[in-house]
Parts: structure tokens; C-alpha cells; sequence
């Protein structure tokens, strides 16, 4: 009775292990669009910013390396929850299901790892003027974001 609570407890304790992996692995929106809105990229700023082709290309080649990479962690971690997944219909013993949590975390941080070297990469192709105002135009673009929606026939202001 003791061993089948215990396992219960395990087992409960893997799967939200699991969970918490799982949900790691999507990527936090920098600054989320309103519902129906497209969110913004630095495409969408490219002649406000002043790049030219050569930067445009650069900042792309990054980009679609960084793409790559990150699927091919992707699949690296499904691979590693299918273990996991097996290793728990086989009620396996917790140390041979730890090397695959592990490895997942892990992945996880190469993936963050790559992806703050690619904003890097991208940023150092901007002159110092554009970088300035990629700066500005994240953080106007993320405070429209963030802003209140105001609902229709609303004034914004407090009714007395």
C-alpha cells in the first residue's frame, strides 16, 4: 500500500515536472498583439530603420539559422518526452527517468542560450543610429501593446 502511494506521488510529481518543461519550451511573447493584430518585427521596420540589403540579408541568415537550430532542439526534447512517456507506462525507477528531464532542461537552455546570440548577432549588424531606433521603436511598440484596450462607447474617464 505504502510503495503504491509512493509511486502515485512519483509519478504525479513527474508529469508536472513534465508539464513545467513543456510549457518552458513555448517561447514568451516579447510583447503580445491585441487579439486579430499581426505582431510586429523589425521587417516591418526596415526603412523607418534605414537597413540596407546587405543588413536585411545578414539579420535573415541569423534568423533562419536560429530557426533551424530550435527545431532541431524541438525535436531533441519530443524525442526525450516519448522516453520519458515510456519510461512512466513502464513504472520505471525515477534515476533512469531523470537523464531525459535533464537533457530537456538543458536543451531548453541552449535554446536561450541561441536565441539571445541571434538578437545579439542581428543588433550588430545596426549601425549605432539604427540600433537607437530599433530601441524606440520596441518600446513604443510594446507600450500600444500593453495598452488598456478601451471598450466601445467608453470615454476613458471615470463616470462621477
Amino acid at each position: 500500500m505504502m510503495n503504491r502511494v509512493l509511486l502515485t506521488g512519483v509519478s504525479c510529481c513527474v508529469l508536472l515536472a513534465v508539464g513545467l518543461i513543456a510549457s518552458a519550451d513555448a517561447k514568451p511573447k516579447a510583447a503580445s498583439a491585441p487579439q486579430g493584430q499581426k505582431v510586429q518585427t523589425i521587417w516591418d521596420f526596415q526603412k523607418e530603420l534605414g537597413l540596407t540589403e546587405v543588413q536585411i540579408k545578414e539579420m535573415k541568415g541569423a534568423v533562419s539559422e536560429l530557426a533551424n537550430y530550435l527545431n532541431e532542439c524541438r525535436k531533441r526534447i519530443a524525442s526525450n518526452e516519448q522516453q520519458v512517456q515510456s519510461l512512466l507506462v513502464q513504472n520505471a525507477e525515477i534515476e533512469k527517468i531523470r537523464p531525459y528531464l535533464k537533457s530537456t532542461a538543458d536543451i531548453q537552455v541552449e535554446m536561450r542560450i541561441a536565441d539571445i546570440k541571434a538578437s545579439q548577432k542581428i543588433n550588430g549588424t545596426m549601425t549605432p543610429e539604427q540600433l537607437v531606433k530599433w530601441r524606440e521603436v520596441q518600446k513604443r511598440t510594446r507600450a500600444q501593446a500593453t495598452a488598456p484596450v478601451q471598450q466601445p462607447g467608453s470615454s476613458g474617464e471615470e463616470e462621477k
